[in-house]
């Protein structure tokens, strides 16, 4: 079962399975492993965990990652740093991504 709750200090945890997720230290654990994923990967990863089950259009991810910078960025962009962050994270228990893509649309964190 997949939550996130605070733990004593303060810490957000978001546990699924065999991955964990520290937002407060930005670290990634699955299968008792750290997982480096770089400060866009970690932030593209806290977008779809806060939304999980929902699609994530393309366009909030530029509003919410780059243009609050007031940074172009390519397209292609999103899409580079999601497969990244998809092969990092590997799969679930059942054999399934955690990040679902949406063609054409966008990203959709998947709960059980």
């Amino acid at each position: 079962m997949a939550n996130v709750r605070r733990i004593s200090g303060g810490t957000d945890i978001y546990k699924d399975g065999t991955l964990t997720v520290d937002f407060r230290n930005k670290s990634v654990i699955h299968a008792d492993k750290h997982i480096s994923v770089s400060p866009t990967e970690f932030h593209v990863l806290e977008i779809l965990i806060n939304n999980k089950g929902l699609i994530v259009r393309r366009d909030t991810f530029f509003q919410k990652m780059w243009d609050r910078y007031g940074t172009f960025v390519e397209d292609n962009t999103l899409t580079v740093t999601v497969s990244r962050l998809k092969t990092k994270l590997g799969n679930r228990a059942d054999g399934k991504s955690y990040i679902e893509t949406i063609r054409g649309i966008g990203y959709r964190w998947k709960i059980n």
